[in-house]
């Protein structure tokens, strides 16, 4: 395999530079190969996100923060406080998922063989949790 992606042109009107060549051993285990491009993407991502899913914060944040009361409020107030509160809880929870798919990937070209873990059901259990967030945030993955 050898990739080339380019960074994002400054015009809108050019595309990004983009060259991909598959060669057919990365095919032969892709669930492997792919680990190896997504684990250091998700790390990286972690370190440097400058966002967080909607779908991290509970609906009582959404609620405060949409609320008149919260625009009405001083930044010290009790509302703005509670917001904050569950905004770190809603940033820890992001961090957290994210943590998940990154050891649910690194799995896949660890222990895949290990005759121990092959019938352990809580452990594969775990690492498909991991890889079952990595699909419903997948849109979510962006910096």
């Amino acid at each position: 395999m050898k990739v080339t992606i380019g960074k994002y042109p400054k015009k809108s009107d050019k595309e990004r530079k983009v060259s991909i060549r598959i060669d057919p051993w990365d095919t032969w285990s892709m669930d492997s190969t792919l680990a190896l491009i997504v684990v250091p993407m998700l790390k990286q991502l972690r370190a440097t996100k400058h966002g967080t899913p909607m779908d991290a914060f509970e609906e009582e944040w959404h609620q405060i923060t949409q609320s008149k009361e919260f625009f009405a409020e001083k930044k010290s107030g009790p509302l703005h406080k509670k917001a904050k509160r569950l905004e770190k809880e809603g940033l820890k929870r992001w961090d957290d998922i994210l943590g998940k798919m990154i050891w649910s990937f690194e799995q896949a070209n660890k222990h895949w063989d290990n005759p121990k873990l092959i019938g352990d059901k809580d452990y594969w259990a775990r690492v498909q949790e991991g890889i079952d967030l990595f699909a419903k945030h997948y849109f979510d993955l962006w910096d």
